[in-house]
C-alpha cells in the first residue's frame, strides 16, 4: 500500500487541533542536548526504508509519468510544534496520513535488528491522529470518526487504553478520559473487549495542555511499549497467547472496590483450580492459602491500574544502556 501524504502548514509554530503527528517523550537534561533535533534525526533514518517497503515497483511504474509524485522518503515531513511544557516533550507534525503505521515500522525494524536502534537516547513515542480540547463533547467528536475507521467492521477485538503522560488537566482526570474513550469504542463496536495483557490495539491518550491527544498502536507488548531502550532485547512474545484474560478485564459498571474484589475472587478460583490439577498429578507442592491469594490479587489489581509500569526486561535494558553511556550521565 503506497504511503499517503497530505498538506501541512510548515510555517506555523504553535500546536493546534489541525495537527496530526508524533509525540515523543525524551530525557534532554540527562541524555540529549537538543531533543527535537535528535528525534527528527532518529525518525529521518527510517523514512527511505519505510517508503520502499510501502511503495511497490508496480506503483512507482504507474506513477512514473506524474512529475508531482514523490519518489523517496525525503517527501515525508516532520515539523516541530512549540509546546509550553517540559522540554522533554517533542511534538512533530507530519504530512503522513497514518503516523501510527510509520511508528510501527520504525520499532519493528529496531526490534528485528536488536542492537541497531539508530539512537542511544531513551525515547518513547506515540502517534497522534487527532487533537481536541479536554471537554468530553469535543473528545467524542474527535474519537468517533477515527474509531469508525478502525473498528467499524464489527469484528471482535481486544483493546487496551494506555496513558502516555500525567493526564493533568483542569476539568479532566485520567479515569474520566479513559471512560469517555471506552464508551466511544463500545458505541462503534460493542464486540470489543478491554483486556489487561493481550490486545490487538492499544489506544494511546495524553493531555498536552490544553489539548487531548489520541492515537493507536499495534503490537504494543510485542514492540515493548514503543520504547527505544527496550529494542535491544528484540521482540517480546509474552503477550501472544490464547488466554485473552477477558474474564478479568476492567468492568466499567463497578466501582474500584467492587472491581478489586471481583478480581480477587477470580484469582482465588484460578488458584484453587491449579491446586486441584496439581493434586491429581501427584504434585506435593503446598497450595496458596487465602491470605496469600488475597495478597497476590491486591498486587495484580494495583499492577493492572498502572498502564505505564516498566517490565523487568526494560529496567535491565535501561541500566545497561546507562552504563554504556556513563560518560554522558
Amino acid at each position: 500500500m503506497p504511503v499517503e501524504l497530505k498538506k501541512i502548514d510548515q510555517q506555523r509554530r504553535p500546536l493546534s487541533t489541525d495537527d496530526t503527528g508524533i509525540l515523543v517523550q525524551t530525557k534532554p537534561r540527562i541524555y540529549v542536548k537538543n531533543a527535537a533535533t535528535d528525534v527528527i534525526a532518529w525518525l529521518r533514518s527510517f523514512t527511505d526504508e519505510y517508503w520502499k517497503s510501502r511503495c511497490s515497483e508496480e506503483t512507482e511504474e504507474e506513477e512514473e509519468g506524474n512529475a508531482a509524485t514523490p519518489k523517496s522518503g525525503s517527501s515525508i515531513q516532520f515539523i516541530i510544534r512549540d509546546l509550553a511544557l517540559d522540554p522533554s516533550l517533542v511534538f512533530l507534525a507530519t504530512n503522513l496520513v497514518d503516523p501510527g503505521d510509520f511508528l510501527h515500522f520504525v520499532f519493528d525494524t529496531m526490534a528485528t535488528s536488536k542492537g541497531e536502534r539508530r539512537t542511544k537516547y531513551p525515547m518513547r513515542a506515540m502517534p497522534v491522529l487527532g487533537l481536541s480540547t479536554t471537554k468530553p463533547r469535543d473528545m467524542e467528536a474527535l474519537a468517533m470518526p477515527l474509531l469508525e475507521e478502525l473498528l467499524g467492521d464489527q469484528q471482535p477485538l481486544r483493546f487496551s487504553i494506555q496513558f502516555y503522560g500525567s493526564m493533568d488537566a483542569e476539568n479532566m482526570t485520567q479515569k474520566e478520559a479513559a471512560a469517555v474513550l471506552r464508551s466511544c469504542i463500545w458505541a462503534v463496536n460493542p464486540n470489543c473487549v478491554q483486556c489487561l495483557k493481550y490486545q490487538d490495539l492499544a489506544f494511546t491518550i495524553d493531555i498536552v495542555k490544553p489539548y487531548f491527544c489520541l492515537g493507536y498502536l499495534k503490537d504494543f507488548i510485542k514492540l515493548r511499549r514503543y520504547k527505544t531502550l527496550s529494542m535491544k532485547l528484540g521482540h517480546d512474545f509474552s503477550g501472544e497467547g490464547d488466554d485473552s484474560e477477558d474474564d478479568i478485564s476492567d468492568d466499567p459498571t463497578l466501582d474500584e472496590v467492587e472491581e478489586k474484589n471481583r478480581k480477587m475472587r477470580i484469582k482465588r478460583k484460578r488458584g484453587a483450580e491449579k491446586a486441584g490439577i496439581a493434586a491429581e498429578n501427584g504434585d506435593t507442592k503446598k497450595p496458596q492459602d487465602d491470605a496469600e491469594l488475597d495478597a497476590d490479587a491486591d498486587a495484580d489489581a494495583d499492577a493492572d491500574a498502572d498502564a505505564l509500569a516498566d517490565t523487568d526486561a526494560l529496567a535491565d535494558a535501561e541500566a545497561e544502556v546507562a552504563a554504556e553511556n556513563g560518560e554522558e550521565n
